[in-house]
């Protein structure tokens, strides 16, 4: 009899990484899902319908199940289960989706008593990063990250685009990184729509320059939330909105990738695409420690033939 796994997850990067690591692990466990937010969406496209478990359900997995879950910086589910589920004396999981902010996904700071009892780590900054962030390291594995490896295999039989450059902007909610970071001094730094006007105000500096530009929504942003932006900039006929619903996709169908600091640059930059990184307003540091993601602070810059 395969032992019962209960996969809790709300934000989007998380979802993308458990639902690809569940459809890889299909045959060897009974899987209960408890999830919330974007993460819905996420699993329902990619492992089909499920049943929603509850969390007393925590009790179908004595003797040899376990909790896999993400991590979210606003959503306190994980954090939830993570703590009936030591209450409980069951084996809980987490796998960290990106590089910024681990102790704030736990709670405070230094508190070894709201950490699971595994960390993964998709990949070595990842846990470089959680070492320097002073985790114990008898709780850090390294498990590749299986979204990861899934676009990559897929981008090995795929055609790269042909033609003039394409341009895909990942957006993605920068508010909420700027409000973990820097609480009440947040309005200090450009959020989403201050990053955004600032590069409609460049794009339609240079129109044409690309062959097509394209937005790509982030999970949890409404079809409406830019909208009225590009009506506001006169921008609607210089871009699109992506209607893909997988990220790769995107990436197969796109040269240059730009946006903050989302998850989606660091596999552009593994599937080989042009790849830049644009904080405009007050500075703060990147959490892509990646090598190769090209940094400005200017998207003007962007808008050259440097990157053609």
């Amino acid at each position: 009899m395969k032992p019962n796994l209960f996969i809790a997850c709300h934000d989007s990067g998380g979802a993308e990484i458990l639902s690809a690591w569940v459809n890889e692990n299909r045959d060897r466990y009974t899987f209960l899902f408890y999830l919330g937010g974007p993460a819905i969406k996420i699993f329902q496209r990619d492992v089909g319908a499920f049943q929603h478990a509850e969390m007393d359900d925590l009790e179908a997995l004595f003797p040899h199940g376990f909790v896999l879950c993400g991590t979210s910086l606003e959503s306190d589910l994980e954090r939830r289960v993570i703590q009936r589920a030591k209450q409980m004396k069951i084996k809980t999981i987490c796998f960290l989706d990106h590089w910024d902010l681990y102790w704030e996904r736990f709670g405070a700071r230094g508190d070894l008593s709201q950490l699971p009892d595994e960390l993964w780590a998709g990949d070595r900054y990842a846990i470089e990063l959680a070492r320097a962030e002073g985790f114990p390291e008898r709780l850090l594995k390294l498990v590749p990250n299986p979204r990861t490896q899934q676009m990559l295999e897929m981008a090995k039989v795929s055609p790269p685009p042909q033609g003039l450059s394409a341009l895909l902007f990942i957006c993605e909610p920068v508010s909420r990184k700027l409000k973990a970071s820097f609480q009440e001094n947040a309005c200090l730094y450009d959020d989403e729509y201050e990053n955004m006007r600032r590069f409609l105000k460049a794009l339609k500096k240079s129109p044409g320059l690309f062959q097509k530009v394209t937005l790509r929504l982030h999970p949890s942003e409404g079809k409406e939330k830019y909208a009225g932006l590009v009506h506001e900039e006169q921008c609607g006929a210089l871009l699109q909105f992506s209607a893909e619903e997988r990220l790769v996709t995107d990436l197969f169908n796109h040269q240059v990738v730009v946006g903050v600091e989302s998850a989606a640059l660091a596999t552009a930059l593994d599937m080989g695409r042009k790849v830049v990184s644009c904080i405009t307003g007050k500075q703060w540091r990147i959490s892509l420690p990646h090598d190769g993601i090209e940094k400005i602070t200017d998207y003007n810059t962007l808008f050259t033939e440097r990157f053609l």
